[in-house]
């Protein structure tokens, strides 16, 4: 299994649903474009407590831009910069999703990375397989988290945390 959380530091990654995007009908241009709606932008300023807290070391984000506009505020309040990942864009399956989340967790404190519903679903589903208990149902709701918690090498808990209201 790829590597991810230290036997005694178990690291923390935030894994966040893109906020509000404003809706693919009356948006004209290519979908990797389409920004946050107006309310997707509150929703991510209300992310920026519960995601910079925790002190990440690193934000990855999938390269759409409703995704990077979604943590850029936790991003800027960490002093971090946000770095894209095409494996965190939609269609990652998600047993790659988790193995690219391990290795880049190796070694860092918290992670904060943004991505789809599709990834986390599926991401959801190999935790599942993998036997991770989950404290919800598989569900990822706009501007939601999930926080994972690695250890030994691989993901021991998976908690939700609902959107921010």
């Amino acid at each position: 299994m790829a590597r991810g959380g230290s036997t005694t530091h178990p690291t923390r990654i935030y894994v966040v649903r893109h906020a509000k995007a404003r809706g693919r009908e009356e948006y004209l241009g290519r979908d990797s474009l389409r920004p946050l709606s107006g309310a997707g932008r509150k929703q991510a300023q209300a992310l920026v407590a519960g995601l910079s807290r925790p002190g990440a070391d690193l934000v990855l984000s999938s390269p759409a831009v409703r995704c990077v506009q979604t943590v850029e505020p936790a991003a800027a309040a960490l002093g971090l910069a946000v770095e894209e990942r095409r494996w965190l864009a939609e269609g990652t399956s998600g047993s790659k999703a988790l193995e690219m989340l391990l290795t880049a967790a190796a070694d860092l404190a918290g992670l904060v990375v943004c991505t789809h519903g599709d990834v986390i679903w599926g991401l959801l589903d190999q935790l599942l397989e993998d036997g991770v208990e989950l404290d919800a149902s598989s569900v990822a709701q706009k501007a939601s988290t999930w926080e994972l918690t690695v250890s030994d090498h691989a993901v021991s808990t998976a908690h939700y945390r609902a959107p921010p209201s």
